[in-house]
Order: C-alpha cells, then structure tokens, then sequence
C-alpha cells in the first residue's frame, strides 16, 4: 500500500512540476531581466522573445499575466516595440493564427475571470498601441486589436467587465478608450475646417 502510495505521489508530483516549469521559466527570466545585464542578454538573444512570447500558449491564467508583463517591459525599452511586433508575427506563424494578436484576444475574451491576466493584457495592448510616437503606425496597430474585437468587447461586450470592482482593470480600459483615435472624427473635423 505505501509503495503504491508512493509511486501514485511521485507521478502526481512529476505533473505538477510539469505544469508549473513554464511559469518557473518565465519568473527566473523575470528575475534575470531585472538587471541591465541580464535585461541586455535577452534583448540581444535571437530567439529569447520569440520563447517568451510562445509562452503565451500555457494554461495558466498566471503564468499567461507574468509573459504579458515581460513583454510589456519589453516594448518599453528602445528597439523594443519592433522585437515584440516580430515575436507575435513569429506567434501568428508558429500557432497559425490569421492575424496577429488573434490569440492574446481570444485569452483576454476567455480569462474574464482572471483579473491580473486581464490587466496585464490591457497593459500590454495599452503599451504596444499607445507607445508609438508615428500616428499612422499607431492607427494600424489600434485598427488591429478594433478588428479583433476589442474596442466592441470593452465598449458592448461582457457587462461584467464593466462593473467589475477592479480598479486597474478600469484604469487600463479607460486609458486605452482614452486614447483612441477615431479617425472618423478625425475626417470630419478635417472636412468640416477646408469647408
């Protein structure tokens, strides 16, 4: 009896250490990106981004909040925003995705329950959008995430997410509408001045 015991506690274990190596992964590549040196290694590594950013793919709601997080630090940093681009093209390849970010939203869409997921995903779409300084660039990059259904999924979607008691999730919702460039409007002003 203990013997089975023990063999059915180690195979158990062994699962568990298999689920949770990513995770493990991604915090030790947190730890080692919190010096500049570290930071610069997996800047520099041809393939280290791409990984991260694959990582995505894991079941874990926390696991997924802590690549998103990363990846936003990322974007932040100089020749960053292009890396994290790259590593998401590289994304829609391996996962077969039709278009970029197609995954991220179906995530954001599905984890409604997670609420640090949630706000690390605003984060990070905040952060690759709002980020760039070329207007029309940033347009293309809002119409990617408006074509995904984003902007709908915030502004009529899940009711729940509109009432829902967290204070980062609204604060990172209402700078992303915030900052929306309705070039529709935009159009109009511009019409309405040549007038």
């Amino acid at each position: 009896l203990n013997a089975s015991h023990s063999r059915k506690a180690l195979r158990n274990s062994r699962l568990v250490s298999q689920k949770d190596d990513v995770h493990v992964c991604i915090m030790c590549l947190r730890a080692i990106m919190n010096y500049q040196s570290g930071f610069s290694l997996v800047m520099n590594h041809p393939a280290c981004v791409n990984e991260i950013t694959l990582s995505l793919n894991n079941k874990n709601a926390r696991t997924k909040a802590l690549v998103l997080e990363l990846l936003a630090a990322v974007c932040l940093v100089r020749g960053g925003h292009d890396i994290i681009l790259a590593a998401f093209d590289n994304f829609k390849e391996v996962c077969g995705e039709k278009n970029r970010f197609e995954k991220l939203m179906e995530y954001f869409r599905n984890e409604d329950t997670n609420i640090d997921f949630m706000v690390a995903c605003m984060q990070f779409i905040n952060i690759v959008v709002h980020s760039v300084e070329n207007m029309n660039f940033r347009v293309f990059l809002q119409y990617e995430f408006t074509h995904l259904g984003l902007d709908q999924y915030l502004e009529v979607g899940d009711p729940t997410l509109r009432l829902t008691e967290s204070d980062k999730l609204q604060v990172q919702i209402q700078a992303y509408l915030d900052n929306v460039f309705d070039v529709g409007a935009m159009l109009e002003d511009s019409e309405t001045k040549t007038a």
